[in-house]
């Protein structure tokens, strides 16, 4: 029997057009759409591992080329850290070290902001590739449609997952919204006390 190699999930629906975000903002995986860079031009700073991803994106942010798992960044650099469809291509094996540096570089009661989708258990025989089909509304206007794909091997993952790894590197909670296979957490750095 012949191995699939897409399975697609259900289009997930994203609406950013109410977006409000102040201060430097960290995109996280910044490349390729940049979906944040292109609301906060002027306060975005991208990283993404890969120079072509960031060479991709249409935004005028500054682009870096960075691991996010060891950022070069001082300590609380940023006011807010987004996540945009990022997460998934980060094994689990790199989540700690990942939400260690988040919690490093954001200052004292600055938010991150995760946008993902669930990871459902690949079958034994099943596709090879993940396919993640959004529309993304960044204005009344204006809706991009771009699809994010991830070998699927070792990626299993739920929105519970990426919650209990961000708390136990210290972060609090906001909210969680579902949207079908989507999900958006909001997060906060508590300030020591």
């Amino acid at each position: 029997m012949q191995e699939n190699e897409d399975f697609v999930l259900e289009r997930q629906s994203i609406d950013l057009s109410g977006l409000s975000l102040k201060g430097r903002i960290l995109d996280v995986g910044g490349g390729g759409e940049g979906m944040i860079g292109r609301l906060f031009p002027q306060s975005v700073i991208s990283i993404d591992n890969r120079y072509d991803e960031l060479e991709e994106a249409p935004c005028d942010t500054i682009k870096i080329v960075m691991d996010a798992c060891d950022m070069k960044f001082l300590d609380g650099t940023f006011d807010t850290a987004c996540c945009f469809y990022t997460l998934m291509y980060i094994r689990k094996d790199k989540w700690k070290q990942l939400f260690a540096e988040l919690y490093r570089v954001l200052r004292p009661g600055a938010n991150l902001l995760v946008w993902d989708t669930i990871i459902p258990a690949k079958p034994v025989d099943g596709e090879k590739f993940l396919l993640v089909p959004t529309s993304v509304q960044l204005s009344p206007e204006h809706i991009l449609k771009p699809c994010y794909g991830v070998v699927w091997e070792g990626r299993q993952a739920t929105a519970q997952d990426y919650l209990e790894t961000a708390t136990d590197q210290g972060f609090s909670v906001n909210e969680l919204k579902e949207y079908g296979m989507g999900f958006h957490i909001s997060f906060t750095k508590l300030a020591p006390s």
